[in-house]
């Protein structure tokens, strides 16, 4: 039965190849590869004005900016060729096609399938099959780099400049979009919510070129654009996480509450918001309906109930001038000037808290280990920050094989002050599994089980440690 399927196959892949072309229809490309067309023969003609004396070199210049915009949009969004359009050729070569492919086509089939054919495999489902693809990314760097060097001799174009900095980011090259919206921001000054999500997608770049940690500069910009918006849902957001990264576990949730809150109905990222407030409460035994939220919309929310300012507005708009190495050495410089201050008023919890997470992004680890240690001496009973340092110990010692003594000792204060605290029975689990002594780490794991939820992926990971101890 194979070779009459086959041959059926072949009838039917020849009926389709020659109707196009007895109907002498051809397909196009598709829209953004025509728009591709279009804008590279736009440049063309443009060349061509200005060598015939039609246009001025500025009016060429302007001219090309704007094309080569529009070019390099349509090329982040080519889409695979549609068929549709019509061509004309004459009968005789279509005659000659055809019989080059009624000859051609089984006999080539039939040869390479004796060659190479294996019927006992199936077929790959459509599914795995590689998509069709636009332009490259060397072609997309390409115009990314063309248009970066049109904006340097037309600073003054805000769509080109956003333009270039969302490119950048979709490339990851999250350094030179900040830079792209550092010279976006003084463009559009007078346009205030205009001038916030600028700001706070500023924001947002910086906290991805370090890794996901929101920097001084980085929490700054936040401040900056709810200041500039208080509906600025990104901004909100962010300075949430800055509080969640700080140890202030509460006041972020309080804060993505009142954004929750406020948000509408529909909002896609409403209901993924309050999973993670409830997933964050969960796993840290916070009581949500405690926290009381603030009522009314997200734009009740402001700076003053933000983390404490570090740089002020005008360190915030020397940074956006800045390159990366540039807003490198000033946040050292502005932790450095923490650091001093904090030298005349070491009684300043909140400082020393700050410290600590400054030296960790610059990754200055014992720093970061001292200071949080002066924060823990402040306040002893605190477990979020006695966290924070036993975190910071690790780090400092380079993530040793061993867990070091000194974090361990920080993890029995934990524990002591709350016997159910899930990384404290973990962490010293580990101490006592290392240590030889598989009774005692058995016995931390077995009561973490009871705080960790049935099915989940940590109380899988806790399970199967307990059952290694019985394989020792």
């Amino acid at each position: 039965m194979l070779w009459p399927v086959l041959g059926a196959m072949t009838l039917a892949a020849l009926a389709l190849l020659l109707f196009p072309l007895w109907r002498r229809e051809g397909a196009t490309i598709g829209r953004e590869a025509y728009d591709i067309v279009i804008y590279r023969d736009q440049l063309d003609e443009i060349g061509r004005d200005l060598e015939r004396g039609v246009v001025t070199e500025d009016q060429a210049e302007a001219a090309r900016s704007e094309i080569e915009r529009r070019l390099l949009a349509a090329a982040k969004s080519a889409e695979p060729a549609e068929p549709g359009g019509k061509a004309v050729p004459s009968r005789r070569p279509i005659l000659v096609a055809a019989g080059v492919i009624v000859i051609s086509l089984p006999l080539a089939a039939g040869l390479g399938y004796l060659y190479l054919g294996s019927p006992g495999l199936t077929g790959q489902p459509l599914a795995g099959r590689a998509p069709a693809q636009g332009p490259s990314h060397a072609e997309i760097e390409v115009l990314v780099a063309k248009l970066a060097n049109r904006l340097e001799r037309s600073p003054g174009d805000l769509k080109g400049w956003l333009l270039l900095a969302s490119t950048y980011t979709q490339l990851e090259r999250f350094d030179d979009a900040a830079t792209a919206y550092g010279r976006a921001i003084p463009l559009a000054s007078e346009k205030p919510e205009t001038l916030s999500d600028i700001t706070a997608a500023y924001g947002e770049v910086l906290m991805m070129a370090s890794g996901g940690v929101i920097t001084p500069v980085a929490r700054a910009a936040f401040i900056e654009a709810l200041a500039r918006n208080g509906a600025n849902v990104r901004a909100s957001y962010y300075l949430g996480l800055a509080l969640l990264q700080e140890g202030k576990t509460s006041e972020a949730l309080r804060m993505w509450l009142t954004l929750a809150g406020g948000a509408d109905a529909d909002a896609p990222w409403s209901a993924e918001l309050r999973k993670r407030i409830s997933r964050i409460a969960k796993e840290q035994n916070i009581d949500i309906s405690k926290l009381r939220p603030p009522a009314g919309p997200a734009a009740e929310i402001r700076p003053g109930k933000a983390p404490p300012p570090g740089p002020d507005r005008a360190d915030i708009a020397a940074a956006s001038r800045m390159g990366a190495n540039e807003r490198q050495a000033m946040i050292e410089t502005m932790v450095a000037r923490l650091a001093a201050r904090l030298e005349s008023r070491p009684d300043d919890f909140d400082g020393w808290r700050r410290l600590g997470r400054s030296y960790a992004v610059l990754g200055r680890h014992d720093a970061a280990r001292d200071a949080y240690a002066r924060a823990a001496a402040l306040r002893p009973k605190d477990i979020p920050v006695l966290l924070l340092h036993a975190g910071a110990v690790l780090d400092a010692a380079g993530q040793p094989a061993r867990l070091p003594a000194d974090f361990i000792a920080i993890m029995r204060r934990v524990v002591a002050l709350d016997p159910g605290n899930r990384e404290g029975l973990w962490n010293l689990g580990r101490a006592a599994s290392e240590a030889g002594d598989g009774d005692e780490a058995a016995g931390l794991w077995r009561r973490l089980l009871e705080k960790l939820p049935p099915g989940s992926a940590k109380r899988a990971m806790v399970e199967q440690a307990i059952e290694s101890l019985a394989k020792k």
